[in-house]
């Protein structure tokens, strides 16, 4: 954040985290969002509210196929 970059890769930043400040978290990225940065992140199960957060998600899906 020191040297404001244009795109944040964040790899599970609620890892570890209650869904109180896993919330916390999403909400604080949504605003620097706002600020025209685009973030990038993986996250894994994430609650309702947090889905209800996200604005553009990609799935990827292990179809067991191989």
């Amino acid at each position: 954040m020191v040297a404001n970059p244009s795109i944040l890769f964040l790899d599970e930043p609620t890892t570890g985290l209650d869904s109180y400040a896993a919330e916390k978290i999403v909400e604080n990225l949504k605003l620097i969002n706002k600020s025209k940065r685009s973030i990038i992140m993986t996250i894994h199960q994430p609650n309702s509210k947090i889905y209800n957060l996200l604005e553009r998600l990609i799935l990827i899906v292990n179809s067991g196929i191989i």
